[in-house]
């Protein structure tokens, strides 16, 4: 009896964890049955997180897959502008960060983040004649992390979601 219990409550939560990888799959533009089928699931999870693809490879080495784990765990909270410390709860409390991860409408996926073209781009805009006082004001319009041009009453950056100072 106890068996069957456990058995029920660990196929739900199985279930659970297959809707909500689904939900996240499709808020990445990836096919959502992808989340059914073994070690195609892994490949689309690294192609979200644009992770090389002898991550798989790790998954069969003890310890390794481990830390591989928290390494893609962490990629993609980024990519949905979340904290590393969301992509450890994804790792350590699965159930409950999948879900959150997977039904937040806030939650959107972002794709990789190119921070040395901002860079370029501020650093050419200085390097072209602008006074230092003019390139902190253009710096400063601009989210540092990402490039993504702010609003001067901002404090967080809308695509990365780093606090502005």
């Amino acid at each position: 009896g106890v068996f069957l219990v456990v058995w029920i409550i660990s196929l739900l939560i199985g279930v659970f964890g297959i809707i909500c990888l689904w939900k996240i799959f499709t808020k990445a533009g990836k096919p959502g049955w992808a989340a059914i089928v073994p070690i195609y699931n892994i490949i689309v999870l690294l192609e979200i997180t644009d992770m090389p693809m002898w991550y798989i490879a790790l998954m069969f080495i003890p310890i390794a897959n481990i830390v591989a784990l928290f390494l893609i765990y962490i990629e993609l909270a980024h990519r949905f502008l979340k904290s590393t410390a969301f992509g450890v709860g994804l790792v350590l409390l699965s159930p409950i960060f999948m879900a959150l991860l997977a039904f937040d409408k806030n939650a959107v996926y972002q794709g990789k983040v190119n921070t040395q073209n901002s860079y370029n781009q501020q650093y050419s805009n200085y390097n072209n004649g602008q006074s230092y006082s003019s390139y902190n004001q253009a710096q400063s319009s601009f989210c540092p992390n990402c490039g993504t041009k702010l609003d001067q009453n901002q404090k967080f950056c809308t695509t990365c979601g780093k606090q502005i100072f």
